[in-house]
């Protein structure tokens, strides 16, 4: 949040020129518009018809990249927001299995279960743990504390070390996915490769 306050402040409606000169055929030809929306200050979701902070757009395409802050406030839990699967997630990561396996012996396990869980859930919101951006996705400050170096789109940034954790929360199965339409993920390479450039399940990089 205190970096999206510093981005709104010095660089909101800004167009941000590419004078890269590692393509000397488009050095200078990109242009991108930040865009951070009025209320974006605000971790309140409302009716939910516009939980995004910001975008990066490509003023050439027109596609563009989300920017939303997290945060902790103290009013997160509360009577109008109670704890949901994804909370109770990240304290159990079998949250799922094990409540269904309480759920099987009696409802009083199921309920018993739930409560213990819930409770670990205000606990990490006491000890401002619980972070969540406007759309209401929690995460815990484990999960976002660490990061590790990575590539996005060429360009080297930063992810959260447990990133596979929070994916899987909120993607469920999305990970253990190896083919889309024309396209088969090359777990060698880890890369999506169209099956035009190479055909059958070539996962070895043969």
């Amino acid at each position: 949040m205190e970096s999206m306050l510093t981005l709104a402040k010095n660089h909101n409606n800004s167009l941000i020129v590419d004078t890269s000169v590692s393509d000397h055929y488009a050095s200078g030809l990109g242009s991108f518009y930040l865009n951070i929306g009025p209320s974006f200050y605000s971790r309140n979701r409302g009716e939910g018809a516009n939980a995004i902070d910001g975008r990066f757009i490509d003023t050439k395409t027109g596609m563009y990249i989300d920017l939303t802050a997290v945060a902790w406030t103290p009013d997160f839990l509360t009577d109008s927001y109670h704890v949901d699967s994804a909370q109770m997630t990240i304290v159990d990561p079998k949250y799922g299995k094990h409540r269904e396996e309480a759920a099987s012996k009696s409802k009083e396990e199921e309920d018993k279960f739930n409560k213990e869980i819930e409770n670990k859930v205000y606990e990490l919101q006491d000890k401002k743990q619980l972070y969540h951006c406007r759309n209401n996705n929690p995460y815990s400050l484990q999960e976002l504390q660490t990061m590790v170096p990575t590539f996005f789109e060429g360009v080297r940034t930063h992810m959260p070390l447990l990133s596979e954790s929070i994916l899987r929360r909120k993607y469920p199965g999305a990970l253990d996915r190896f083919t889309e339409p024309g396209h088969t993920f090359k777990r060698f390479l880890r890369l999506w490769v169209k099956d035009k450039d190479c055909p059958g399940d070539d996962n070895d990089g043969s």
